[in-house]
């Protein structure tokens, strides 16, 4: 969705018309909707994780990082209020005209000195979610074969803010140093292309891989118990599951932006043709408008966090209820009862399910055959909460 700020605003267009106000002011709409819904999502993975940082309780390995689902959460909410800052830029300013020496600038000189901080932090935000994603599959897969104390989490913070700041200012520079008055055009214009498409084309496809590596270790521990019954395979069809889950969800609230990429740049960069009857780009722009923020709220339901969030809306639904409805005083106190009973249960780091499940499920490990080999049950001891 950035790339589509960046082709429809009136500082970051690519040699083109610019988009009609009603399409601005659709896009916008919708950008914001969805950036709001996602950013709440994104908040409560950082309320939940943060406590969890704070008590510094052991864990079970493997099972999610706090400080890494802290940071991807953090990344999420940062796009979301990036995503919401260029809207109403893309609504408050006048869209940018085609002057007759060819060159198309805005309407206002003082937008860029705006504009292009707000970029260049929507830019950072998403270019440092496209990591974290990409980190956190690489610490589950160090876990899974044993290795992740011999990679420091320190690395991590320093391969995602710092690089993704250096990478924008870098081409933020070479697009502007020459020339602030003029969108970009060109050659010039593939460097946001790079900035944005290259981390993320880098993620994509290195989701799947490290996911079905890791997934394969699991087997393997699973196996190496001497036993596989029905519980071993619930265990191995829910880990299966959820990386399932994680790959489609990044893929599908970034695909579009890879099939709007690739015409941006047959189309506008080397064709050089107009955008200004493309309905189908249009439609394009709509469905990365819609789907793109949507991550934050669904790495809130897909990391581990779906019961957090899902009595975060029960306990705000039920405060708009209990505010227009009265209740008699024994079962609002009844209610009070049950609500500080359920915030007063702590359940510790140790007891957090691994992975990426937030269920304390018991396993009930089967007695292993007499004859059978006496390896460490692996897979029993660290994902039998898996089973349903």
């Amino acid at each position: 969705m950035i790339m589509a700020f960046l082709r429809g605003s009136s500082i970051y267009c690519i040699k083109k018309e610019e988009i009609t106000v009603p399409k601005r002011v659709a896009f916008s709409s919708v950008c914001i909707a969805t950036a709001t819904i996602s950013s709440f999502g994104a908040l409560v993975q950082l309320v939940n994780w943060s406590k969890r940082l704070r008590s510094r309780e052991s864990r079970r390995v493997p099972s999610p990082t706090p400080h890494i689902v802290f940071s991807l959460a953090l990344a999420d909410l940062f796009t979301c209020v990036g995503a919401i800052a260029m809207s109403i830029l893309f609504l408050a300013f006048l869209p940018a005209k085609k002057r007759s020496d060819g060159h198309v600038r805005p309407e206002q000189h003082s937008y860029i000195w705006i504009g292009l901080p707000i970029e260049s932090f929507t830019m950072f935000s998403y270019i440092c979610s496209y990591l974290w994603t990409l980190f956190y599959s690489i610490d589950i897969y160090l876990q899974v074969h044993n290795l992740h104390s011999r990679f420091s989490s320190k690395v991590y913070h320093v391969m995602s803010w710092p690089v993704a700041a250096w990478l924008v200012a870098c081409v933020q520079f070479a697009v502007y140093r020459s020339d602030t008055e003029n969108c970009a055009s060109g050659n010039i214009a593939l460097l946001h292309y790079l900035v944005c498409y290259v981390p993320l084309l880098l993620v994509i496809v290195s989701l799947p891989f490290i996911y079905w590596k890791a997934y394969k270790k699991v087997s393997q521990n699973i196996k190496r118990t001497g036993y596989f019954t029905d519980v071993e395979r619930k265990m191995q069809k829910s880990v299966r599951k959820k990386f399932c889950l994680i790959v489609f969800v990044f893929v599908f609230c970034w695909m579009p932006n890879f099939v709007d990429g690739f015409h941006d740049l047959a189309e506008y960069i080397i064709s050089e043709t107009s955008l200004e009857n493309d309905i189908d780009h249009f439609v394009l722009w709509m469905i990365e408008a819609s789907i793109n923020p949507l991550q934050g709220i669904l790495n809130c339901l897909v990391y581990g966090q779906h019961r957090q969030f899902a009595s975060c809306c029960s306990h705000i639904l039920s405060q708009g209820h209990s505010g227009s409805t009265s209740l008699p005083n024994n079962d609002r106190n009844r209610r009070f009862t049950v609500n500080s009973h359920s915030e007063s249960v702590r359940i510790p780091v140790s007891e957090i399910s691994p992975l990426l499940s937030d269920r304390r499920i018991t396993p009930v490990a089967p007695t292993p055959p007499l004859n059978s080999p006496r390896n460490e049950p692996f897979a029993v001891r660290l994902l039998g909460e898996f089973a349903k």
